[in-house]
């Protein structure tokens, strides 16, 4: 059986701003199935908000930024087979003991 991912907004964002992490990231977007791949659909608000904190603190370019957000629009929000999960208030309470 393959494996699944789920990428939460920390790991989807070392896709965008290189750091620690940033080539694991690489690899599963690069080499895994976009079917087995999952993020929670409030995750690409997340994503943003952390790629504007960035921004902001100085830590990429405005250019660097937009490029990051066009990217992972493309990549992310826009790709049909990558399965965006909708959150509920029952799956967020369930994930409290996992997490």
């Amino acid at each position: 059986m393959a494996n699944s991912f789920y990428l939460d907004a920390s790991s989807l964002v070392k896709r965008y701003v290189p750091e620690t992490g940033s080539a694991q990231t690489d690899v599963i977007l690069e080499t895994v199935p976009a079917n087995r791949i999952y993020l929670l659909n409030v995750g690409a608000g997340e994503v943003i908000s952390i790629l504007v904190r960035k921004r902001n603190a100085g830590i990429i370019t405005i250019p660097d930024f937009g490029q990051a957000l066009a990217s992972f629009e493309s990549e992310i929000v826009r790709a049909a087979d990558i399965t965006k999960v909708p959150v509920s208030n029952r799956l967020a309470v369930s994930s409290f003991p996992l997490i």
